[in-house]
Formats: structure tokens, C-alpha cells, sequence
């Protein structure tokens, strides 16, 4: 429900007692308790939309959930409702945590919505990760989840992202599927589609991970990468940007990150690159604790199957290395730490989940 339309309202029934109404004397806050009441009516009558907003902890998909829900406060999406979700892994920077409270306690304040804190719930046997809803206070910090992972499935590395699909997807499916959605899902060889739209803070200079299925498990939707068609918002708006406009949206903003882009998210991920991780190791050498724990324990789970049938043990990191064998290579001389943050691609400071998208026959 938009500013124009509140105000017409109001002085319809204002100038039918011979007052005037003026729409400045609507305060913002009295606005923000007309939205909220008008989405809680067209959720009554069945009519919303349920958009699952992605929030992976990093500065750019934080900074898509706060313009989203700026535009809903001016009127955009009224028949929509945005869930925020967070899925912890257990192995994120304590200043990444400390970053998603406070998005948290300012949506929250400004915009009435909050973030979702989710962790995922191993199972036995074939059943996938599950999810349990936690929150800033609650939430695990000492690699709880990922080892319960890691336990199940084996190490993660390049060819297996189990950790993705388990820690980040798998959780937040249940989630939606909790709330009374569904996936989207093939019967007797068609798609039928997911119920909400999954919105994702991948932004334009980032086009090689715009690729893949945008219509499968998820409906998958790019806000900072692409105009979102108008039946999403009944409004035209542009909302595409760079790392750029991202780093200067935060600069103006009350807190920020403040970690590095190489610290973000899982501090140890093996989608980071060796440098990266060489600098993580000059600035916190304890990190890597987990990981060598996570070898030692861990390593024969679920071995890799070689073309000749022979098996070998995992290893996580790239060049087919273990944590002490990569840590060796490291050169602590070696990091220019005014080029490092230039890199693409690679785990970068967020990681977002649903990279495969191929919806799958729902078991029975």
C-alpha cells in the first residue's frame, strides 16, 4: 500500500467532516503500521507472495535485503513477504555474526522484518540436512555444524560441496518448506514449480555466477544484476550495481563488515584461493585448527573412487592437499595485500548456495 494511496484515503474521509488532511502529516512510522497491516490482509484473502530473501552474511547480500526492504517500505511489493534467511555453518568469522545482528536489530527497528538465524540438523541414512531456527545468542561458533557434516559425508573440497548443499541449501529448503511452501520438483517428468521466488545478491560485475538453471528447486532471482520484471513489484526499479556501489553504500552506513574480504564468511573455505588463505594464516593462525582436526578425523569418510575402483583418502584444499600440507606452502613474504582483494570468483565474501538448481522427483 502506497504513501499516495494512505493519503487519499485519509482525506476522502478527512474532507467528508469539512477538514483538510495533508500527506506530510503521515510520519514514517505510522506508514511503516498501515504496510505491515495491509500484507497481514492480503495474507488473510491468500494473495501474497513469499520471496526468500538470501542473506549470506557479506556486504552485498546485505546490501540487496536492506534496498528490498527500503523499496517496501515506499510502497513497492505490497503483496509480498520477505523472509530473511541465515544459514550458519558454525565456521564464520565472529565479525560476520556480530555484522548479521546488527542488520538484524536495524531491520527490525526500521522495517519491522528480521533475519531468519537457521542451522542444519544432520540425519542418518539418506535423509538430507533438515534445519533448526537458532539465533545471534544461540547460534554454534566452533565448527559444531560443519563437523556433524564433515562426519556424515566426508571432507569437502572442489568436487564434493556437500558443505554447501547440507550447511546452506538443504536447511533453508526446510525452512521454506516448514512455512507451508514448496519446492520446485518434477512428477512424471514435468516441472512443477516453487511456490516463492528465492532472491539472491550476486551483483552485475559478477557474471559467471549468473549462469545454471534459474527455474528448478528454487525460482532464483538477481536483483543487483538484473531488472526485476514488473510483476514482482508492480513498479519499474533498478537496483543493479558493482562492488563498487556496494563498498560506498556501507561507507555511509552506520557499521559495516569490518573484516577483509579474504576473512569473510567460513574462515578456512577451500574455494578460496591460496593466497587468501595465506593471509588468513598470517592474521589468524589458529583458524586452521579446525581444519587439521577435521583431516585427522574425518579424511577416510566416504573416500574418493578412482577410475581403476581403487580409492583414495579426501583432501579439502586445491592441489589435492591437506591442511599441514598446504600451511607448508605458504610464504608469509609472499602476499601483497594491495593486490590480493582484486581476485574474483572463488568462496569472495559470500557464498550464497543454490549454484545447482535441477529440481529432482520428491520421494514419497
Amino acid at each position: 500500500m502506497n504513501k499516495k494511496l494512505i493519503a487519499n484515503v485519509f482525506t476522502q474521509a478527512v474532507e467528508a467532516n469539512g477538514d483538510f488532511f495533508d500527506i506530510d502529516m503521515i510520519s514514517s512510522e505510522f506508514y511503516r503500521l498501515l504496510n505491515v497491516a495491509y500484507v497481514d490482509v492480503v495474507k488473510y484473502i491468500g494473495k501474497i507472495k513469499k520471496v526468500n530473501l538470501l542473506f549470506s552474511g557479506g556486504r552485498t547480500s546485505a546490501y540487496l535485503v536492506e534496498n528490498t526492504l527500503q523499496l517496501q517500505s515506499l510502497g513497492y511489493f505490497p503483496d509480498t513477504e520477505f523472509i530473511i534467511t541465515y544459514a550458519n555453518t558454525s565456521r564464520e568469522h565472529k565479525k560476520t555474526l556480530e555484522f548479521i545482528n546488527n542488520c538484524d536489530l536495524r531491520w527490525r527497528e526500521i522495517y519491522g522484518n528480521k533475519v531468519v538465524w537457521i542451522e542444519a540438523v544432520v540425519h542418518k541414512g539418506r535423509l538430507p540436512c533438515s534445519h533448526k531456527v537458532v539465533s545471534f545468542n544461540t547460534a554454534c561458533r566452533h565448527g559444531e555444524v560443519f563437523e556433524a557434516v564433515a562426519a556424515k559425508y566426508g571432507l569437502p573440497n572442489a568436487n564434493f560441496l556437500h558443505c554447501t548443499r547440507e550447511l546452506k541449501e538443504n536447511p533453508i529448503m526446510s525452512y521454506m518448506e516448514s512455512l507451508g511452501e514448496r519446492i520446485g520438483h518434477i512428477v512424471k517428468g514435468d516441472l512443477v514449480n516453487a511456490t516463492y521466488e528465492t532472491w539472491i545478491g550476486i551483483r552485475a560485475d559478477e557474471p559467471k555466477r549468473l549462469g545454471g538453471n534459474k527455474n528448478g528447486k528454487q525460482k532464483k532471482v538477481y536483483p543487483l544484476a538484473e531488472i526485476i520484471p514488473w510483476q514482482s513489484c508492480k513498479r519499474f526499479f533498478n537496483l543493479i550495481c558493482d562492488k563498487l556501489d556496494v563498498l560506498d553504500f556501507w561507507e555511509d552506513m552506520p557499521f559495516d563488515l569490518g573484516i577483509p574480504e579474504h576473512q569473510g564468511n567460513c574462515v578456512d573455505c577451500h574455494k578460496k584461493s591460496k593466497k587468501k588463505l595465506n593471509m588468513v594464516f598470517n592474521e589468524s593462525p589458529e583458524a586452521f585448527s579446525f581444519s587439521i582436526k577435521l583431516d585427522d578425523n574425518y579424511s577416510h569418510v566416504k573416500p574418493q573412487v578412482l577410475s581403476d575402483g581403487s580409492t583414495k583418502q579426501r583432501k579439502r584444499h586445491r592441489g589435492y592437499q591437506n591442511t599441514n600440507e598446504l600451511i607448508a606452502t605458504f610464504d608469509i613474504s609472499a602476499v601483497n595485500p594491495k593486490t590480493y582483494e582484486e581476485e574474483s570468483g572463488g568462496c569472495s565474501e559470500s557464498c550464497n548456495g543454490f549454484e545447482n538448481n535441477e529440481a529432482e522427483e520428491l520421494s514419497t
